[in-house]
């Protein structure tokens, strides 16, 4: 037990779960629109392209990701949240990507792939407003990856 020595200290006692509470959810509403951009390129082996994407609150890591055109990738997404599920979607048929994977919260979920087009394609989390939030990257798909990239 803690012993109070003056209405003051009761008083400031009382008032730190609020404190507290506050703290946390300016905490939880943070979004990735405050963010520095990543860049993030597959590593090449043994014929298929590996990258990983961090999926966290509101931001993917890296936030653009640089591909071969049809070579296969394997995009390994990992949550780093606590408590919230995630979700990797990219809708870009013609160009060979139809992914919409969730990933629950600390969880990892590997997606394969081949681009079949060149170009920049938009990938975003389709949960509630977490796009609107800042929850948005770039898959960028090049003829051929070299040491610029």
């Amino acid at each position: 037990m803690i012993a109070l020595h003056s209405r003051a200290q009761a008083r400031r006692w009382r008032r730190t779960p609020a404190i507290l509470i506050a703290v946390g959810m300016v905490g939880c509403a943070s979004s990735g629109l405050d963010r520095l951009p990543s860049l993030g390129v597959a590593e090449l082996g043994n014929n298929v392209q590996v990258a990983r994407i961090k999926l966290d609150s509101h931001y993917f890591e890296p936030d653009r990701l640089i591909v071969q055109v049809g070579v296969p990738v394997r995009l390994i997404l990992n949550n780093d949240t606590l408590f919230a599920g995630h979700d990797f979607s990219l809708f870009e048929p013609d160009a060979g990507l139809e992914l919409d994977a969730y990933v629950p919260a600390r969880q990892q979920v590997t997606v394969q792939f081949v681009p079949r087009t060149v170009g920049e394609f938009r990938f975003y989390c389709n949960i509630d407003d977490h796009a609107d939030k800042g929850m948005t990257g770039t898959l960028v798909v090049v003829e051929e990856l070299s040491s610029d990239h």
